[in-house]
């Protein structure tokens, strides 16, 4: 190190850290936070001594820790020292009245971002409620964030209907029409998501529903 970097722990000294997406750390940094858990201190890179922080940490996962320690692929310490209060957060499919919170939400997100001016129908709003979500609160979200960007002008506005929902539903699902359909009726909408994301193909695939590789081979078909 040739210069003093405050890292995160230090950074949220009296404060709260949140680790996300815990279930995916390697056994070397599951090692090193543990040992931090327990001591409460920090030694910055190039440092010889140690200095204490006092901060709350909250982690995430999306994983089964307690079957992932079972498996061997998570320290059993680790998972007893994070574990000292558990929240349980339901599925989407388990609480359906927030689809419409949230999908008000991230119309609003995209509407601004875009500079569109999207409506949902009541039609469009019951379709996103009936739908099971096994993608959860992203799938949600980088489906709204598609529909904004696809939804075809009228006069005034764009509206999002039960079709619309429906169409892109289809498309983003495992194995449904996104994965090898796009090439004649959809290259509009390719051109449409990489110029709305100013050519970022990682989110432009997200937002198509369709792994980055699928997306290089219909850009190569393409000429683009």
């Amino acid at each position: 190190a040739d210069r003093d970097r405050i890292g995160v722990f230090e950074a949220a000294n009296k404060g709260t850290v949140f680790l996300d997406e815990i279930g995916d750390i390697d056994p070397a940094f599951q090692a090193k936070l543990l040992r931090f858990l327990q001591e409460r201190e920090i030694r910055p890179v190039g440092s010889p001594r140690e200095k204490k922080v006092d901060v709350r940490v909250v982690v995430a996962t999306n994983r089964n820790l307690q079957k992932m320690v079972e498996e061997g692929k998570f320290r059993e310490d680790l998972w007893f020292r994070l574990n000292a209060v558990q929240l349980t957060m339901p599925p989407l499919r388990e609480r359906r009245g927030d689809v419409p919170l949230l999908t008000h939400f991230f119309l609003s997100k995209y509407n601004s971002r875009y500079t569109r001016n999207v409506k949902l129908t009541e039609s469009g709003l019951k379709a996103l409620k009936d739908f099971t979500w096994p993608g959860n609160i992203r799938q949600l979200q980088h489906l709204i964030e598609r529909l904004t960007i696809l939804a075809p002008p009228t006069s005034n506005d764009a509206r999002i209907d039960a079709e619309a929902v429906h169409d892109a539903i289809s498309a983003m699902e495992p194995g449904g029409a996104a994965g090898e359909t796009l090439a004649e009726t959809e290259a509009d909408q390719v051109r449409r998501v990489l110029a709305a994301t100013g050519g970022n193909k990682s989110r432009a695939a997200a937002i198509l529903g369709i792994e980055r590789k699928t997306l290089y081979r219909k850009l190569e078909r393409m000429k683009l």
